[in-house]
C-alpha cells in the first residue's frame, strides 16, 4: 500500500486506456511435463479468408534429456496442417534434448495451416493442439494477427477487445519495499 502511494505521489505512474485490438506482445506460452512452447501465435495481420491459410509461429524448448519431435498440430478450423523443415514438407520436426527449436518468422521451418473452414478475423482466438512423439499434447488458445504493436496495421479489419486499464511506471523508477 505504501509503495503504491509513493509511486502515485511521485507523478510517474499513469493509467492508460486501451480501446483498440488486444494483441499479445509475445504470443501465448504453455508447457507440459517436458516441453515449453513460447510465443505461439498465427501470423495473419488481416485475418484469413475462408479457404485461405496462415503460418503458426512458435518456439519449442526441450529442457529434458529425451529426444522428442513435433509430429502434428490439430487445428479444427483448418483443413490441412503442414510441418515444414528446410523448405520441405516433413512428418516431424525434431526437438533435441536440452535445445530449442525456433519456428518463428523468417525460418524455412514451421507449421502451415491451410484451408480455413471459415473466415477468421485478426484478433480472434482459436484452439489448437500440438502433438509430440513422446510428450503429452499441449492444447492452447492462440490469436490471429500481428504480434505486438510494431506489426499493427491500423487499416486491418481487427475486432476490438474490451477496454483494459493498466498502470505503467516511469523508466528508472525504484520501488521501495
Amino acid at each position: 500500500m505504501l509503495v503504491l502511494v509513493l509511486v502515485l505521489a511521485s507523478g510517474c505512474a499513469y493509467a492508460t486506456q486501451t480501446t483498440g485490438p488486444y494483441v499479445p506482445q509475445g504470443g501465448v506460452d504453455a508447457r507440459n511435463a517436458t516441453l515449453d512452447v513460447d510465443d505461439v501465435w498465427i501470423e495473419a495481420p488481416h485475418g484469413v479468408a475462408a479457404g485461405g491459410g496462415a503460418n503458426l509461429r512458435l518456439s519449442i524448448s526441450n529442457e529434458y534429456g529425451a529426444r522428442d519431435a513435433l509430429v502434428g498440430v490439430r487445428a479444427p478450423f483448418a483443413a490441412h496442417v503442414q510441418l515444414r523443415l528446410g523448405g520441405r514438407d516433413v512428418g516431424r520436426i525434431p526437438i533435441p534434448p536440452y535445445a530449442s527449436v525456433n519456428l518463428q518468422r523468417g525460418r524455412s521451418a514451421g507449421v502451415r495451416l491451410d484451408g480455413f473452414r471459415r473466415a477468421v478475423e485478426a484478433g480472434r482466438w482459436v484452439s489448437i493442439r500440438l502433438l509430440f512423439s513422446r510428450s503429452a499434447p499441449i492444447a492452447l488458445q492462440v490469436t490471429l494477427g500481428p504480434l505486438g504493436a510494431d506489426h499493427l496495421d491500423a487499416s486491418a479489419p481487427v475486432r476490438a477487445a474490451p477496454s483494459r486499464t493498466r498502470v505503467e511506471r516511469c523508466a528508472g523508477e525504484r520501488l521501495l519495499g
